[in-house]
């Protein structure tokens, strides 16, 4: 687990977040290190870079070795994206509707099936996966963090994302930028 006793370090780690969580300020594009193709993670999750788009209405899925193609279409459009995938490398998509509302796209597995949650409330969602290397399978998770009224918050795929973290309180006016593995290996949360 990336984030021990589910807090920040009390003493600041500086690093570099590594690509492709590239530092955008362009929110209708994410980048992620994903596996061969959807729903198949038998090459791991670190073989290829996909991109999740913004055309129109629709949220596209486009993998550097492969065919585009939609994965969700949100009537009125999107503002905003970003993009993990989990263990199985079925897709979390963190998105902002047109008109303001952020959502969550995700595999519940106990529905077995693809779920698309409102988080009305919340701003600057990102999601990512915390740690994808293969030795790391069974303590890694999908992070989804966001900011509301001023401070940072996460949910972590383990729990469904049901259940609220607050990681720092008074954060002021910045957004969340991005999350995503640094170079020393912890998790970074970039604020801007």
């Amino acid at each position: 687990m990336s984030l021990p006793d589910q807090q920040l370090s009390s003493t600041p780690v500086p690093g570099t977040v590594l690509g492709p969580d590239v530092l955008t300020t362009d929110r209708r594009y994410d980048y992620e290190w994903g596996g061969i193709a959807l729903n198949d993670a038998s090459q791991g999750l670190r073989v290829q870079v996909w991109t999740a788009y913004i055309i129109g209405d629709d949220i596209v899925l486009d993998p550097d070795d492969g065919p585009a193609q939609t994965l969700l279409s949100v009537p009125g459009g999107v503002a905003a994206v970003s993009l993990a995938f989990d263990r199985n490398m079925r897709p979390v998509v963190a998105y902002v509707t047109s008109a303001g509302l952020t959502r969550l796209f995700w595999y519940d597995t106990l529905v077995a099936d693809e779920v698309d949650t409102p988080f009305p409330g919340i701003e600057n969602p990102r999601v990512c996966h915390d740690d994808k290397r293969d030795m790391q399978a069974s303590s890694s998770d999908v992070i989804f963090a966001y900011t509301r009224d001023g401070d940072l918050y996460y949910r972590e795929q383990r729990d469904r994302y049901g259940v609220e973290r607050l990681l720092q309180a008074d954060i002021g006016a910045v957004r969340l930028r991005n999350i995503g593995m640094g170079d020393n290996l912890r998790l970074h949360f970039v604020l801007a």
